[in-house]
Formats: structure tokens, C-alpha cells, sequence
């Protein structure tokens, strides 16, 4: 199948696209799939380096590295990070669907997790559309898992939603005792200024 009509069905069909998956074989596609957005990501994180060069080079300096062989670094890190953090998340997915009786082959979590994936791997590196691509991502993952693991659509949600909350209260948690321990070493009274 055409990658750019792979990518339009998982955007805008994505039940459709999740139902014709069942029968793929493997991970060989959704490897391959994964690998070329990957160069995608890859070729916008370069530019963006690009347009930060600057800083790359003070903290080259830094460090005491040479400002090349730090950009180098961060683009082969990058790029193994993105390829490989594919596999290490869809087997946490696999993992946490098994859990709430997911049973399948960690081929189907793989596919399900790459794919899902698409709008990060294609808007992540724009400021804030970057944030609704994680959302549409999230919406992928439950459509996909209801298809693909036949979950009710209360609990394919609920499966992202519930630990999602969970992360951002203790982010929201962690923000707050940072701000209050921030200002117990300055000493600054919470009502100076009023």
C-alpha cells in the first residue's frame, strides 16, 4: 500500500484501517512504516537543530565536545530513540492490555502502537499542534484497541484515560511541592507584594 494512502486512511479512517490490519502478518510493515516516518521526524529534528545551532554550540562548550560531533550524537540518538522506543511502549501496551484481558500476540500491539502513532511521528515536532497530535494519538490507541481487541468503547477509553489522569495529577502534585520548596529557600512570604 502507498505510504501517504496508509497514512490518509490511519488519519481520517482509522476503524476502517485497524479492521483491515487483523489479518497482517507480523511486524515487518508496521516496522517499515514505523522506520520511514522515523526519517521524517529525523530530517524536522535536523532542521530544527539548525535553527538552534547556537545553543547546541554552548552546550557543546559545555561539555567540551566538538559542536559536530554533539549535533551528531543527538541526531543518531534521536533517531535510534524513535525506532526503538516503538518497540519498548508497544510492549508496555501489550503488557497493560494483557492485564485487562487484551489476548493477543505482540505483533497486534506493535502494529496497534506504530500506527497510532502517525500524527506524532508527522506533527510532534510543530509547537502546540505537537500537543493535539498526542491527543489524536490517544484517541488512535482506544479506536484501534476497541477494534482490534474487542473492548467495549468505555473501557478502550477508560484504559488510556484513567492512568493519563493518574500522570497528570502527579505531575500537577510534583509542580506544586516544587513551587512551595522553591519558596521556602527564598524566603518570600506567599503575601509580599500585597
Amino acid at each position: 500500500m502507498n505510504i501517504f494512502k496508509k497514512i490518509k486512511e490511519i488519519l481520517f479512517s482509522p476503524s476502517l484501517y485497524y479492521a483491515e490490519i487483523k489479518n497482517e502478518k507480523g511486524i515487518k510493515k508496521a516496522f517499515y512504516y514505523s522506520l520511514l516516518l522515523s526519517l521524517f521526524s529525523l530530517f524536522m529534528f535536523i532542521i530544527e537543530i539548525f535553527f538552534r545551532k547556537s545553543n547546541v554550540e554552548l552546550f557543546a562548550q559545555t561539555i567540551g565536545f566538538p559542536a559536530n560531533t554533539v549535533i551528531g550524537g543527538l541526531i543518531l540518538f534521536f533517531f535510534l530513540f524513535t525506532v526503538i522506543s516503538g518497540f519498548i511502549f508497544s510492549f508496555f501496551l501489550f503488557i497493560w492490555l494483557w492485564i485487562f484481558g487484551g489476548r493477543h500476540i505482540y505483533s497486534q500491539t506493535y502494529k496497534l502502537y506504530i500506527y497510532s502513532y502517525t500524527p506524532v511521528y508527522l506533527f510532534g515536532w510543530i509547537p502546540l499542534i505537537g500537543g493535539a497530535s498526542f491527543i489524536y494519538f490517544l484517541i488512535l490507541l482506544i479506536i484501534g484497541t476497541k477494534q482490534l481487541y474487542k473492548f467495549s468503547p468505555l473501557k478502550a477509553t477508560l484504559l488510556y484515560l484513567i492512568p493519563l489522569l493518574i500522570f497528570l495529577i502527579l505531575l500537577v502534585m510534583l509542580f506544586f511541592f516544587g513551587f512551595l520548596m522553591l519558596l521556602s529557600f527564598t524566603d518570600t512570604p506567599l503575601t509580599s507584594g500585597f
